[in-house]
């Protein structure tokens, strides 16, 4: 099955991490134009050495950090700019690190993360909404966990972040979709990349609760992404598909 994303260019935000260098590869050679955002320089300078490593021309990198909330209105924008084209599809990636029992976390820290996680996403969301509204055309898709409805100890701003992402992304679906713009979140569980590479070394006995028996690659994943920012998936709108190899599932 060929997949479509024939509207314009896909703003891949946080294509710096592990899975946002392998969509966007796995995209790249589909032929699909792209735009990316890196949180710092050494997250650019990964997705330069990805591109290059499958020999594949690297597409405009936009350095944008979530601390600079103001940044969220006027990436859609930047990103056409950048790529020559309309941004008619949003892969959002994006997400600040920090894990803490909540009863332990600072004020400062958590109005931090609020702001970085939720308001500048809801400020994206907005802005991508109404860049898109201009051609009547649009896919979104955001990336979520499994901790987002099943939060370990020490995940409850990260699993409440991830919750309102969800609800904003379902939100802008359910208003949207009659004007062309659609949605959908996918939640991940235990990603063999990243940091869920790094965790599930050091805790190897979690694979047994999987069905599945191990976690989730890194290029399924991918390709499921792919998939669900495609025009044949824009029907599967303001919900949250997981894939998690079966963990929820279970007792």
């Amino acid at each position: 099955m060929r997949l479509s994303h024939t509207r314009g260019c896909v703003l891949v935000a946080g294509g710096g991490s592990a899975l946002g260098t392998a969509s966007a590869t796995l995209l790249a050679r589909a032929g699909v134009p792209l735009c990316l955002t890196a949180g710092s320089a050494e997250a650019a300078a990964r997705i330069h050495n990805a591109f290059s490593a499958a020999h594949l021309s690297c597409p405009p990198v936009l350095i944008v950090r979530m601390e600079d909330t103001a940044r969220a209105d006027a990436l859609p924008e930047q990103a056409a700019a950048a790529a020559g084209m309309p941004a008619a599809y949003l892969l959002d990636l994006m997400h600040t690190d920090h894990e803490s029992l909540l009863a332990s976390a600072s004020p400062d820290t958590i109005s931090a993360y609020i702001e970085a996680n939720i308001t500048w996403r809801a400020r994206l969301v907005r802005a991508v909404s109404r860049h898109m509204l201009h051609r009547r055309c649009g896919r979104m898709v955001f990336v979520s966990s499994t901790a987002a409805a099943l939060p370990a100890a020490g995940q409850g701003l990260y699993a409440a972040a991830k919750l309102a992402a969800e609800a904003l992304y379902r939100s802008t679906g359910t208003e949207l979709a009659a004007r062309g713009i659609t949605t959908c979140s996918l939640r991940l569980g235990y990603v063999a990349a990243g940091r869920g590479a790094r965790y599930l070394k050091q805790h190897p006995d979690l694979l047994q609760r999987i069905p599945l028996q191990r976690a989730v690659d890194v290029h399924e994943a991918a390709g499921a992404l792919a998939f669900l920012l495609s025009d044949e998936a824009a029907a599967i709108n303001a919900t949250a598909i997981t894939m998690d190899g079966g963990l929820t599932a279970c007792k």
